[in-house]
C-alpha cells in the first residue's frame, strides 16, 4: 500500500538518474569525487524537505476534518489533493472505506450506503486490513439505521481477523476493535458502565476534536439508557454547542427533545 505525489516521484527519477550519470562522469574522469558527494547530499536535503513538506500538507487536510469538523470539504479537498498523486489500488481502497465513515459523519447516509455498495463488489480481494476496516464502515452506517443485528454479526467477523494479523499490529487492531465493541454495546444498552469507564478513560488522552465530541456523544446515550437524564442531556448539549453541523450534533438535538419531557416533568415534582 503506498502513495507519492506525481511530482515528488518525477523528481526521485530524475534524481537517481542524476546520481549515476555523475558517477558515470566521475569514472570517466570528467569530474571530481566532491562534485558526486555535494550533489548526493543536496538531492539528499531536498528529499527530506519534500517528505515533510508532503506530511504538513496531510495533516493540514486532515484538521479541516478532525479538527475543522467540515467532513464534506475535506473530502472535497482531499480528493483535489489525490489527482496530484498515485495511489495503488489498496491505498485506493482504504480511502473509499474511509470516505464511508466521513461521509456519516456528514449526515451524507444515502451517499456512504453507496460506496459500501460498490466496495462490496470488490470485497473478496481484501485483505484482513481493509476487511477490517470494511466491515467497521458498515457497522456505523448499520448503526444509523438502527440495525443492531448485522452490527453484532459484522463485529464478530471483526473478531475473527485479529489473530490473523502480524505481531506487531495486533495491539493497534485490538484497540481499534475495543472502541468498535464499545459502540456495539451501547447501541445494544449492554455492559454500559463498563462503556462509560473506557470512553471516560479515553478522553484523558490528547484526541483530536472530531473523536472527543464522539465519545462525549456516546456517554450521552449511555446516561440517557442509564436514566440519568440531566447528566445526558449536558452531554448533548457540550455536542451540540462544539460539533457544528455533524450528523452526531443532529441526533443529539434529536435525543435532546426526546428527554426534555422527563427532565421538566423531574424539575417540577
Amino acid at each position: 500500500m503506498f502513495s507519492i505525489n506525481k511530482w515528488k516521484l518525477v523528481y526521485l527519477i530524475i534524481g537517481v538518474i542524476g546520481v549515476f550519470v555523475l558517477a558515470y562522469f566521475e569514472i570517466t574522469g570528467r569530474f571530481q569525487y566532491p562534485i558526486i558527494i555535494l550533489y548526493a547530499l543536496l538531492f539528499f536535503i531536498l528529499t527530506i524537505y519534500l517528505h515533510r513538506a508532503e506530511k504538513n500538507k496531510i495533516m493540514k487536510l486532515q484538521l479541516i476534518y478532525i479538527h475543522d469538523l467540515e467532513p464534506l470539504i475535506y473530502l472535497s479537498e482531499y480528493e483535489k489533493y489525490n489527482k496530484r498523486r498515485l495511489r495503488s489500488k489498496t491505498f485506493k481502497t482504504l480511502d473509499k472505506i474511509n470516505s464511508v465513515v466521513i461521509l456519516i459523519d456528514a449526515g451524507e447516509i444515502e451517499e456512504a450506503h453507496r460506496l459500501l455498495m460498490e466496495l462490496t463488489e470488490e470485497e473478496p480481494e481484501f485483505g484482513i486490513f481493509l476487511r477490517f476496516w470494511f466491515y467497521n464502515a458498515w457497522i456505523h452506517y448499520f448503526d444509523q439505521i438502527d440495525d443492531l443485528p448485522r452490527m453484532k454479526v459484522l463485529l464478530e467477523e471483526i473478531k475473527k481477523l485479529l489473530p490473523l494479523f502480524p505481531l506487531k499490529q495486533k495491539p493497534k487492531m485490538y484497540a481499534n476493535y475495543e472502541m468498535i465493541s464499545v459502540k456495539v454495546g451501547i447501541r445494544e444498552g449492554k455492559d454500559l458502565e463498563a462503556a462509560e469507564n473506557y470512553l471516560t478513560y479515553i478522553l484523558r488522552g490528547h484526541l483530536p476534536k472530531i473523536t472527543v465530541l464522539k465519545c462525549i456523544y456516546q456517554l450521552g446515550i449511555i446516561a440517557h439508557k442509564k436514566g440519568a437524564q440531566q447528566t445526558a442531556k449536558n452531554r448533548f448539549l457540550a455536542v451540540i454547542a462544539n460539533g457544528k453541523n455533524l450528523n452526531i450534533t443532529r441526533k443529539a438535538k434529536a435525543y435532546l427533545e426526546k428527554i426534555e419531557p422527563s427532565i421538566s416533568e423531574e424539575n417540577s415534582q
